[in-house]
């Protein structure tokens, strides 16, 4: 039986249009009412999860910043942080800069860039976030972060991070959310490495957790869980990790694992959509 189910935001539980169906909805609801820990498992921050907060109703422990940070959807109460040290996180922000990338950097739950851009108006508006412009971000960098991120082309994307291999190697970790953004974060965090801190804060073995992604910085959570689902859109290499693969995005992939392998019994079939 599992009794913690983490679950991926964007290209998992989201559809194409940025919105939860029906059925997805439901599902959460269903093993919330099961007694079942629930976590919404992103590499966005606190505002970009805040829209999530009534849908999933319970206090639960949401895993933010691609696991940088775990905390309690509803009563905010921080249960784990981790920070990126100021040497390696001004390093990256100079890398970024040198490049001519777009660069973001969170720190003190705040998303900071240097001006806004049609880029960063972009981002800021798929992702719900309210930015602060500060004139010099390796200053602010220098200070410790929470998370460093690029936003390019996907071949630039691509290009950075070999460079970023080269230039950092182990000393952090960095991986793609979406194929046109780059985030850096500790070498100590990871979406797994937030589900181990769940675990020991509510219990539950590392053999009860299921987890559900679709991209690259879900890898470590997919490993983690002694179920780990791949959405029927993820890349092949995310696939072939997984222990299962569920249905698309586009097809509510999250009810259907959930109700095939948490919850044992047939998912609704209402697939309308709600915002969220």
């Amino acid at each position: 039986m599992y009794r913690f189910v983490a679950v991926d935001i964007d290209g998992t539980l989201l559809n194409n249009s940025s919105q939860v169906s029906k059925r997805n909805e439901q599902a959460i609801k269903d093993v919330i009412n099961a007694g079942i820990i629930f976590s919404l498992s992103t590499g966005r921050p606190l505002q970009g999860v805040s829209a999530f907060v009534d849908m999933v109703g319970a206090d639960m422990p949401f895993i933010i910043y691609n696991g940088a940070m775990v905390v309690t959807s509803k009563s905010k109460q921080v249960l784990h942080e981790t920070t990126l040290s100021g040497e390696l996180a001004s390093g990256v922000v100079r890398l970024g800069q040198q490049r001519g990338t777009n660069v973001f950097v969170y720190r003190d739950g705040k998303m900071h860039v240097t001006e806004i851009s049609q880029p960063v108006e972009h981002y800021i508006s798929y992702f719900k976030i309210s930015p602060f412009v500060v004139e010099d971000l390796v200053e602010l960098a220098s200070r410790g972060v929470t998370k460093v991120l690029f936003r390019d082309t996907p071949d630039r994307i691509t290009d950075l991070q070999n460079e970023a291999a080269i230039l950092f190697k182990d000393k952090l970790n960095y991986f793609t959310s979406q194929p046109n953004l780059l985030e850096f974060v500790d070498s100590a965090t990871s979406k797994g490495a937030a589900m181990r801190v769940i675990g020991e804060r509510y219990g539950i073995p590392q053999c009860e957790m299921m987890a559900i992604g679709d991209s690259y910085n879900d890898i470590e959570m997919i490993r983690h869980a002694a179920l780990g689902v791949a959405m029927g859109n993820a890349p092949q290499e995310i696939k072939d990790i997984a222990d299962a693969v569920t249905s698309t995005n586009e097809e509510d992939g999250v009810a259907e694992a959930i109700y095939r392998y948490v919850l044992d019994r047939p998912p609704s079939t209402n697939s309308d959509a709600s915002s969220g």
